[in-house]
């Protein structure tokens, strides 16, 4: 509802002045509900403040009782010639008797009242106060595995040794007191072959292929510390 003097004719003069000077609110509150930002009552008022008054126009905002009992926010546009109009904006709480949810009723309807009375622009979406909603909890992403890590492939050499072990396991019994270890039998077949292989192909030649504990020819015997395989 608005009210006004009998003549606001400076007041409109004045006033249409002051709007071709207010630009929209700057929106630098956010709302956590809906993740937005929004102009909250701060950014308005001082949007429209230094418009006004450089025109001669000044605004007032007061809580009042309105026609039906409920709570009101008046917002009024004071013309230096004392002119002026009256808006009233109604108070919605959330919860009734609640002094924190009545602030924000009144916070909202303050902003509200100077946006609608001098047509300022912005996004109303701070209004999610004064709605009496229990927000759900934002869904938690689902966390991860964490993977676990992938051995190091083995080499052709490590394969090879225990293929070794594994087929000439009787025959390295013979060697009493004799520790035929990984380190040995690399070194013996870098030296067979000038380095370690690297072809899965191999394998087969080093544990099948000479009966490398019986064939001197591929050197084997040097890491054997040249005990002869009976």
């Amino acid at each position: 509802m608005i009210t006004q003097t009998e003549q606001i004719t400076e007041l409109a003069i004045d006033l249409l002045k002051a709007q071709k000077e207010i630009g929209s609110a700057k929106k630098d509150a956010l709302n956590p509900f809906f993740k937005k930002s929004y102009a909250d009552l701060l950014s308005v008022i001082n949007t429209v403040k230094e418009p006004l008054n450089a025109n001669g126009i000044t605004f007032l905002q007061a809580v009042n009782v309105g026609e039906n009992g409920t709570s009101v926010v008046d917002t009024m546009l004071l013309h230096e010639s004392g002119q002026y109009l009256v808006s009233s904006t109604p108070v919605i709480c959330a919860k009734q008797g609640d002094p924190q949810a009545f602030g924000i009723g009144v916070t909202y309807a303050k902003r509200y009242g100077l946006q609608s009375l001098l047509g300022v622009p912005s996004d109303d979406d701070d209004g999610e106060g004064l709605m009496d909603r229990k927000k759900t909890p934002a869904a938690q992403p689902t966390p991860k595995p964490t993977p676990k890590p992938t051995p190091p492939a083995k080499t052709v050499t490590e394969q090879a040794y225990q293929k070794f072990i594994d087929h000439h396991q009787a025959k390295l019994k013979e060697f009493k007191g004799f520790d035929f270890d990984y380190e040995t039998f690399k070194a013996s077949v870098i030296d067979l072959y000038g380095k370690e292989p690297t072809q899965a192909k191999t394998i087969d030649i080093i544990i099948h292929g000479s009966e490398v504990l019986d064939k001197p020819a591929l050197r084997i015997d040097k890491a054997l510390k040249k005990v002869e395989v009976k």
